[in-house]
């Protein structure tokens, strides 16, 4: 049974206080998800990727370098927000503060998040189609990464990033505004999250990971290795 089988029901079947009680105990506590063949099928004219043209090694998460973005907004109506970038293979998180969500600003938020990332591990990026991404161009001849984007109201399609929005969530709950949030706060946020050890990398953790696959190792050596050996 999918999670959105179960989101679904919980949102559907119960009434009254119990379908209220049951919603406060979800870590993600709005609207239900929409089923994978709801939504427009158009797309908007700057979008020229779609994920089904993504690289089929991007879904192996056996290669770094393919990445998952989102923005994360504080309160409904602020200009500011936060960058989520996530890594496919490794599951490391990094974040960055905007002050603004438009376009451009996006732009300059994730180049300045992936100018410190080495070459070949900017191969692919991920994101839904909030017109935020409209400069993606910019961001591809910046840094070399290739820019998918996926379907409407299709939330499963960056699995990685919808667990990290949750997870920040926890740090800065919804509504919370973002004036007091530095980029400090944030890096520390990251560090917390990447140095938390996963059962899906063989209780290593994602920096740990993510250090062994650009200094060479493959993901099977990565999770597997003694780390003094890599």
């Amino acid at each position: 049974m999918s999670y959105q089988t179960i989101y679904r029901a919980i949102h559907i079947l119960p009434r009254g206080e119990l379908k209220r009680g049951l919603i406060t105990c979800l870590r993600r506590a709005g609207r239900a998800y929409k089923s994978s063949g709801e939504g427009a099928s158009s797309r908007r004219p700057w979008i020229e990727r779609m994920i089904a043209e993504r690289p089929a090694e991007a879904d192996d998460r056996l290669t770094a370098g393919h990445w998952e973005a989102d923005l994360v907004i504080g309160q409904a109506k602020s200009p500011q927000a936060i960058g989520v970038l996530y890594e496919r293979t490794s599951r490391q998180i990094r974040l960055f503060k905007l002050e603004r969500h438009d376009a451009w600003s996006t732009y300059r938020g994730f180049y300045r998040a992936l100018r410190s990332v080495p070459p070949p591990f900017c191969r692919t990026l991920t994101y839904d189609q909030g017109c935020e991404m409209a400069e993606h161009r910019r961001l591809t001849a910046a840094t070399g990464i290739q820019i998918f984007f996926c379907d409407p109201h299709s939330p499963w399609q960056r699995p990685g990033c919808e667990n990290v929005n949750g997870l920040l969530r926890e740090y800065v709950p919804k509504g919370h505004p973002l004036d007091d949030i530095s980029q400090a706060t944030l890096n520390r946020i990251a560090y917390l999250l990447n140095t938390r050890p996963r059962k899906t990398l063989n209780w290593r953790t994602p920096n740990e990971v993510w250090k062994a696959m650009v200094h060479g190792a493959t993901f099977d050596q990565a999770i597997h290795q003694p780390i003094h050996q890599l």
